[in-house]
C-alpha cells in the first residue's frame, strides 16, 4: 500500500506556509486556463456523442465535493491529470484524500474525450469526389486550428508544471526521526512516528531486503520495494534499482526472516558502495540487518545494525536502528538542467515525487519520453478500431517499462492504448500520465487471484461497454510484459482469421514452448488448444455473448486465465500462436510469481527482435487448411526409434537436456540460458531448410487427455514442464536446437497414421521411471 503523503511544516501538522497558499492559488487558475483551451479544441461535431459519457454523475458529485472541472463549475482543485494529485491538502484525511483522487480519476476520464495533445485527428466525412478541394482546405483549416490549440495546451501545461515545481519547492525546515527493524517475523520503517512499512506475518511476504527511499527535502516516501534476496535472481533486480537512485536520497533497509542466502558478493558491494555500509559486506545465514544511509553522500556516516545468528537453525535477534536527519534546502542544491520542454516539465514534476525508475530521472542523459515507434507510417487495415488494454496493478516500475516498450512498437499511438489500473494507485496513474496515455482507476474488490479476476471483469466490461462501445476486438497486455517492435502487425495479419474462421477462440503473442533453444522461424504460425494468454487478442462477442455473465466472482478466488481454458468456455476451439513470441515475460513479483520462478521458466524465453515480419500464408491457419499443411509435413517426418529420448544418442544431433535423476541425465530449468545453437536469424529461410523433413517423437498415453509422458519429455528438453501447453490433437511443435520436432501421443488421430511400421511401441517413460525407482529401494534394503 502506498503511504500517505506527509506536509512537514515549522510546528504545524500538516500545515502549508503562506507562499505555499499562493503557489497554489496561483495553480489552480492556470489549471482552468488548460481544460478551457481543450474543451474548447473538441467542441467538434464529430465527438459530441462522447460528451454525455459520466457528466450527470461527475456535475453531482463535482458539486457535492468542491472539484472543479475546468468550465467553472466548482470551487476546488480536483484535476489529478494535471499533477494535482501531489499536492498535500490541509487538514485533509487519508478518506478524503482518497475520494479527492476518485472524484478527479473520473473527471480526467471524461476530459479524456476532449484531449487533443496526442490523439487521432477527426477526419471529414467522405462525400463525392467533386468535393475534395473544399474538403482539403477545410482539413488544412482544422490542421492549423489544431495546432494552435495544442501550442497553447503544451504553453499551459509547462506553465502548471512549473507552478507544481515551484510549490514543492516552498521548503520549510524540518528533521525525520527514523527507525528502521528487522527480525525473522518483522519488516519495518517508521518516520517521526508514521509506520511507512511494514510486514510482521509469519510467511514469505516481505522476505528479504525491504528498501524505502525518502526525499531529503520533504521527508515523503518515493518508493518501497521488497527484493527476496533469499531466491535466486532478487539481486539482480537490487543492484540497477540502488544504482538509479538520485544521489542525496535517503535509503532505509531492513531485512525480514532470510536475506542473505542469494546476496552475493556484487549486490553487498553495491551496499557498501552506494551508502557506506561496513557491516552487509560480513552478513550470514540468517543474520538480521538494518541499515539508515545517504546514496552517495560520504559525509553521512550510515547508521546500521547486525544481529548475528548463533546457529544455523536459529535468526538473529530483532535489531533495530534509528537516525535523525535534517531536511535539506532544495535552493541550496544543484539541480537537472533539462531542456525547458512541457516533457522535461513532466519528468521534473514526477521525478520529484517518485524513485526507482533508473534512467528517467538521469541529469545527463535522462529517458527520452518522446518515443518513436520503431517503423513509422505503417498502416494497420485490420486494428483501425482495435484498442490496446494494458491490465496493471501497483508495480508501477513494471508498467513504465512495459509502456515504453509499447509505445515503441511499428503502428502504434498513444491513443490506442488504455491503462486499466486496480486501485486507486496515484503513482501508477501518474506514469501513465507522465507518457501520455489514459489511464483509468478503479475501486478493487477481492483477495489474491479474485481481486485480479475481478479487476479483468470490470475492465472488459467498462472498456466494451463505455470506452469503446463499437470496438469488435481489443488486444490484453499486462503490466509485466515487453511486445516485439511487431506486435501489432502481428496481430495486423493474423486478425482476420477470427472472422473466417468459427473454431478459433484467440489469437496469443506467446508460445509457452518458446525457448532459445526451441524456437527459429518468427514466421511460422501454430494452431493449440490451450489459451496462453500474455499479449492476446479477445472479441468483443466472444465477451459479451459467453464470458461476461458467468464470470467468476472476487470471493471465489479463481485464477481468470485457467478459466478461460476450462473445457465449458473453450468448448473445443482453439488459439492462433507464433512459434517465436511477440512478447517477454519480465515480472518477478506478483501473486503467482517471484524471482527464481521468473528466471527459471521465463528468463530464457525468446521474443521476436525484428520488425515488419511477414507471416508465412496466415490464410492457412484455418481449421482445414492447417490440417492439409501439417499431415503434408507429418508424411515426409523421420520417426525416431530410440527407448530413452533423454539420453544421447537418442536425437541424429547434439542437445543439452534438462533435469530427470531417474532417466539418467543432469541439466537445468528452461530459462537458464544453455544451448549448441542459438541462431539469430528468425525469418529469411530458405525454400530447402524450411522444407527440412521433421524428426517424430511418439509417446504413450492412457487416455486422450493425459500427458504424464509428455510432462517428462518437456523437462527433458526443457520446455514447459509444470502443466500441459501447446498442444494441437495430441502433437507438440518445437525446435531443438535449428530442427523441427513432433512429439506425438498414441491416443492422437495423427499416431496410427504416421507411427512407424513393424514392432514399435511408443515412449513410455513413466515406465522407466518406476523400473528406476523400484531399483534404488531395493539397493537401499539390500
Amino acid at each position: 500500500m502506498r503511504p500517505r503523503r506527509r506536509s512537514i511544516g515549522a510546528g504545524v501538522p500538516g500545515g502549508c506556509t503562506q507562499k505555499t497558499w499562493q503557489v497554489l492559488v496561483g495553480l489552480l487558475a492556470l489549471t482552468v486556463v488548460v481544460v478551457n483551451v481543450i474543451f474548447i479544441v473538441h467542441m467538434r461535431k464529430d465527438q459530441q456523442t462522447l460528451e454525455d459519457e459520466h457528466e450527470h454523475l461527475l456535475q453531482n458529485l463535482i458539486a457535492d465535493n468542491g472539484i472543479d472541472n475546468g468550465n467553472g463549475n466548482g470551487n476546488g482543485n480536483g484535476n489529478d491529470r494535471l499533477g494535482l494529485g501531489e499536492l498535500d491538502v490541509a487538514g485533509e484525511n487519508e478518506d478524503a484524500r482518497q475520494r479527492r483522487i476518485r472524484l478527479a480519476a473520473l473527471l480526467h476520464d471524461q476530459q479524456e474525450h476532449r484531449r487533443v495533445g496526442q490523439r487521432i485527428r477527426v477526419k471529414p466525412q467522405q462525400q463525392s469526389s467533386g468535393n475534395d478541394q473544399a474538403q482539403g482546405q477545410q482539413a488544412q483549416v482544422q490542421d492549423a486550428q489544431v495546432a494552435r490549440a495544442e501550442a497553447e495546451v503544451k504553453a499551459a501545461e509547462a506553465a502548471v508544471a512549473a507552478a507544481l515545481q515551484a510549490a514543492q519547492n516552498a521548503w520549510v525546515p524540518g528533521t525525520l526521526d527514523i527507525t528502521a527493524e528487522s527480525g525473522k517475523q518483522i519488516g519495518r520503517i517508521t518516520i517521526n512516528g508514521e509506520v511507512v512499512f511494514q510486514e510482521k506475518e509469519a510467511n514469505d511476504k516481505g522476505r528479504g531486503f525491504n528498501v524505502a527511499i525518502v526525499n531529503q527535502f520533504n521527508g515523503k516516501v518515493m518508493a518501497i520495494r521488497t527484493f527476496d534476496t533469499y531466491l535466486e535472481g532478487a539481486e539482480e533486480a537490487l543492484i540497477p534499482f540502488l544504482s538509479g537512485i538520485h544521489a542525496g536520497r535517503i535509503v532505509v533497509m531492513t531485512i525480514k526472516d532470510e536475506g542473505t542466502f542469494m546476496l552475493h558478493d556484487e549486490a553487498r558491494k553495491s551496499i557498501a558502495d552506494h551508502l557506506g555500509a561496513t557491516m552487509v559486506k560480513g552478513l550470514h545465514w540468517r543474520d538480521m540487518y538494518a541499515i539508515i544511509g545517504r546514496k552517495g553522500v560520504p559525509s553521512f556516516p550510515p547508521s546500521e545494525k547486525v544481529s548475528r545468528s548463533p546457529n544455523l537453525d536459529s535468526w538473529g535477534e530483532n535489531v533495530s536502528t534509528k537516525a535523525t536527519i535534517a531536511l535539506e534546502n532544495p535552493a541550496e542544491v544543484t539541480k537537472c538542467k533539462w531542456d525547458p520542454t512541457p516533457e522535461n516539465a513532466r519528468r521534473s514534476v514526477f521525478c520529484n515525487a517518485h524513485e526507482g525508475y533508473g534512467t528517467l530521472c538521469d541529469c545527463n542523459n535522462p529517458d527520452d519520453l518522446n518515443i518513436v515507434p520503431t517503423a513509422a507510417g505503417i498502416e494497420l487495415e485490420n486494428l483501425q478500431n482495435v484498442p490496446v488494454i494494458v491490465m496493471a496493478s501497483n508495480r508501477p516500475q513494471y508498467l513504465y517499462r512495459m509502456l515504453r516498450s509499447l509505445l515503441a512498437t511499428a503502428g502504434m499511438t498513444p491513443d490506442r492504448i488504455i491503462v486499466f489500473i486496480d486501485g486507486m494507485l496515484q503513482e501508477v496513474f501518474d506514469v501513465t500520465e507522465l507518457l501520455g496515455v489514459r489511464g483509468v482507476m478503479h475501486e478493487p474488490q477481492g483477495e489474491k487471484n479474485g481481486r485480479i479476476c475481478y479487476h479483468y471483469k470490470y475492465s472488459l466490461t467498462r472498456l466494451f461497454d463505455e470506452i469503446a462501445p463499437s470496438a469488435p476486438y481489443t488486444i490484453i497486455v499486462e503490466e509485466d510484459l515487453e511486445v516485439s517492435p511487431d506486435f501489432l502487425q502481428y496481430f495486423d495479419q493474423t486478425l482476420p482469421l477470427m472472422e473466417l474462421d468459427p473454431t478459433l477462440y484467440c489469437i496469443s503473442a506467446w508460445n509457452d514452448n518458446g525457448y532459445m533453444h526451441s524456437t527459429k522461424d518468427a514466421a511460422l504460425l501454430y494452431r493449440i488448444e490451450t489459451m496462453p494468454g500474455l499479449g492476446w487478442l479477445l472479441s468483443r462477442k466472444l465477451y459479451k455473448d459467453e464470458l461476461e455473465s458467468k464470470w467468476p466472482a472476487p470471493e471465489n478466488r479463481w485464477d481468470w486465465d485457467m478459466w478461460m481454458r476450462l473445457p465449458t468456455n473453450r468448448k473445443g476451439r482453439e488459439c492462433i500462436i507464433p512459434d517465436i513470441s511477440r512478447t517477454y515475460h519480465f515480472g518477478a513479483s506478483g501473486v503467482n510469481m517471484n524471482y527464481y520462478f521468473q528466471k527459471a521458466y521465463f528468463g530464457n524465453h525468446r521474443i521476436n527482435k525484428q520488425a515488419d515480419v511477414d507471416l508465412r500464408k496466415p490464410e492457412r491457419m484455418t481449421a482445414k487448411l492447417y490440417e492439409e499443411d501439417l499431415r503434408a509435413l507429418l508424411a515426409k517426418g523421420v520417426p525416431l526409434r530410440g527407448t530413452n529420448p533423454c539420453k544421447e544418442g537418442f536425437f541424429p544431433f547434439p542437445f543439452i537436456y534438462g533435469l530427470n535423476e531417474a532417466l539418467g541425465v543432469t541439466g537445468k530449468h528452461p530459462g537458464i540460458g544453455i544451448g549448441i545453437n542459438k541462431p539469430e536469424i528468425e525469418t529469411g529461410f530458405s525454400a530447402a531448410e524450411l522444407d527440412q523433413p521433421p524428426y517424430l517423437i511418439f509417446f504413450k498415453q492412457n487416455s486422450e487427455t493425459e500427458f504424464e509422458n509428455w510432462m517428462r519429455l518437456a523437462q527433458c528438453f526443457r520446455v514447459w514442464d509444470l502443466d500441459v501447453r501447446g498442444h494441437h490433437k495430441g502433437l507438440f511443435r518445437f525446435w531443438l536446437e535449428g530442427h523441427q520436432i513432433m512429439a506425438i501421443g498414441d491416443k492422437s488421430p495423427y499416431y496410427n497414421e504416421y507411427r512407424p511400421t513393424g514392432n514399435f511401441s511408443p515412449l513410455d517413460i513413466t515406465g522407466i521411471e518406476a523400473k528406476f525407482k523400484a531399483e534404488k529401494e531395493k539397493n537401499k534394503k539390500g
